[in-house]
Parts: structure tokens; sequence; C-alpha cells
């Protein structure tokens, strides 16, 4: 066999026929591929599909995806600046990256929230950006609330239902980890992150560790998934939805509460939500009082909200909106809506962030 590693990559990619078609290609359609089974990068305004390559790569899958799906000229330059990509990559080559008017007016946009001429404080794809750590405070056993400022008058500059990614150097290695800010992208002179502290997860220790004042690398925005008003796009295409449900489990539940929180606020959207939060224990459960405030002046109308605990006994009598036991289907029917008849049209969507 050719083996793995940067020695068998040379010996598959010399089989390898050259990609039938080089077309020119846009940042929206790079975009679409950002998963580990379809994964193109950009390098230096040239596109490539590196899909054949993560097998062979001597970093692991997990650090080729870094840059999947965006422009990682920056980033590629700071782990590989030696290597010859060109020549490396040269059956994986698609096609020259032109200029967007998707991305150029998104561009524009960004420039005209930006902040207010502060070079480099925007948040970027490709450059990392620093933020501020303004405030820090428990949101849930071994949780953490953190607000990062932002110049005054600005925003973040992410849509809802994409993530940021955070960098952290940490004895020498450069670690990322993603993150969904929990408050909204019209929020002007900070923004929200809510993380769960795990014992093993060494960005979440390290951010758990930080205090007002402490500096934190970012950059964004990425993912396949965004929301606007009744409107869900997955993977560049969009679905217009009546009702969400949603299931979060431990930190899953944090990309929920923004969907929700868009959702819920906005005067304009009549879309249902459903929402079922999965937690080991009470004392575990994440942001309990932000989803109450979220939710509370909608219950009944517009949205339920359920919490499901899943190792310990219920009380008696339980807690309303309290769920005991095990992640089951018998569970999830009690909270979910009901499934459309056979050959009834569906006009919604079953979201789950966390733990398979």
């Amino acid at each position: 066999g050719s083996g793995r590693g940067d020695a068998g990559w040379r010996v598959v990619q010399n089989e390898m026929e050259p990609l039938a078609t080089m077309v020119p290609l846009t940042m929206s359609e790079v975009r679409k591929h950002s998963s580990r089974d379809d994964a193109w990068i950009v390098l230096d305004n040239l596109v490539y599909d590196i899909t054949p390559y993560f097998k062979f790569h001597p970093g692991g899958e997990a650090e080729l995806m870094r840059g999947a799906g965006i422009d990682a000229s920056v980033l590629f330059r700071e782990v590989h600046r030696w290597v010859n990509f060109k020549i490396f990559l040269e059956k994986c080559f698609l096609g020259p990256l032109v200029p967007d008017p998707v991305e150029d007016s998104i561009a524009a946009l960004q420039g005209s929230i930006g902040h207010l001429g502060m070079a480099g404080a925007s948040l970027r794809p490709d450059e990392p950006v620093e933020f501020c750590l303004q405030k820090v405070a428990p949101c849930g056993k071994d949780s953490v609330h953190l607000r990062f400022e932002l110049p005054a008058g600005n925003v973040l500059g992410l849509p809802v239902g994409q993530h940021l990614i955070v960098r952290v150097e940490l004895d020498g290695q450069l670690i990322e980890r993603q993150y969904t800010p929990i408050s909204l992208p019209d929020q002007k002179d900070w923004f929200d992150l809510a993380v769960k502290i795990y014992p093993e997860g060494k960005i979440s220790r390290y951010l758990g560790s930080l205090v007002p004042g402490n500096r934190v690398s970012m950059r964004g925005p990425f993912g396949p998934l965004s929301y606007s008003p009744g409107m869900l796009c997955v993977q560049g295409q969009s679905c217009r939805v009546q009702w969400m449900a949603m299931i979060g489990g431990g930190s899953g539940v944090t990309p929920l509460v923004q969907l929700a929180r868009a959702a819920l606020t906005d005067p304009e959207d009549r879309t249902l939500i459903t929402m079922l939060c999965c937690h080991k224990t009470e004392a575990s459960v994440m942001l309990p009082s932000e989803l109450q405030d979220i939710h509370r002046p909608h219950a009944d109308r517009r949205s339920s909200l359920r919490f499901l605990i899943t190792s310990e006994q219920a009380p008696t009598p339980p807690p309303y909106g309290r769920l005991y036991g095990k992640v089951s289907k018998e569970t999830i029917s009690k909270v979910l809506p009901r499934a459309p008849k056979a050959g009834a049209p569906c006009n919604g969507v079953v979201l789950w962030c966390g733990p398979p």
C-alpha cells in the first residue's frame, strides 16, 4: 500500500488524474465545501479540493479541518510556510478564486458596521483578532459566562447560527476550538460566550481561568448553517420554516440559545420554537435563567422550553419544566411537535447539538 503521511500522499498523487474541470470559483462556492467528506481550501487565490488528503495529513484530520471552506492562506503560512502547496496539491487544483458579488457585499456590510477605523478590530475568517474580556460570571456548575468588549457602538459581525474559533497557544502548541456566541449579531459594544469547563478540555479550562482585562484571539464567521426570520439556510440551501425543534446536550445548548433568542425577540418572526436542554444533573444546567428569560414572554404561544435531567431521580412533585430519565424516543416525543402525516408537507426542522 501507499502508507500514510506525506510520503504516502506523494505516491497516491502521482497515480491521480488531474481534476477534469478547472473553472473560476467564488468564495460563496468554496464555503459550501467545509466538511470532512467534501473539503475545499483557498491558498493564495487558488482553490484546492483537499478531501483525498485527509487520511495522509500527519497532523490529523482536525488540524486540516481548520482550513476547510475558507481562505486559509494566513493559517497555512503560520504552520507550513516552507511547503510548496502548488506542487504538493497539484492534482487537487480546482481553479482560481475570482471576485464574488455575494462576498463583496458582505464585506462591504461588515465594513460599514466595522469598528470606526480601528484596523483589525472586526471579526475575520482568515485573520485572528484579539478581544478583551470585560466580565466573568458563573452560568451553571463548571460553566462560565464571558463578556468580551467591542469598540463603542459596534458589533461583532457574526450571523445567527454561525460560530467563531477561539485560538490559544498553550505549552507552545496552537489549539483552536469552536464557540457560538449567545448574544445576538446586532448587539453593540460587547458579545457573550458561554463555556462549559471540562476536566480534560485545554481551552475550556484556560477560558475558565481568565479574569477581566485578559485578551483572547478569535476568528470567524464559520459554519454551514445560518438563520434569518422564518428562513433556515444549510450548506447554501434555504428553506422556509414554521417551527424549529431544538435539542441540546451539555454545552451543545449554547448554539441553540442564539437561534431561539433571534427567533423569539424579532417581532417580524413568527416561527414556533420548541427546545429540550439535556444535562446530567440539575446543577449542571447551563444558562437556566437566560433561557427562561428568552422563552417566558412567549410561553404557550410561540415557544416551549423543557430541561431533561438524565442522571438524577425525579423529586416529588417534579418541578415544572423538568423531565427526568435518559434521552430516548419516548422522552423526546413528549416534547417535540407531532410529525406530519405521510404525504403532508413538513414545514419545520429538528436541530440537534451535543453528544451523539
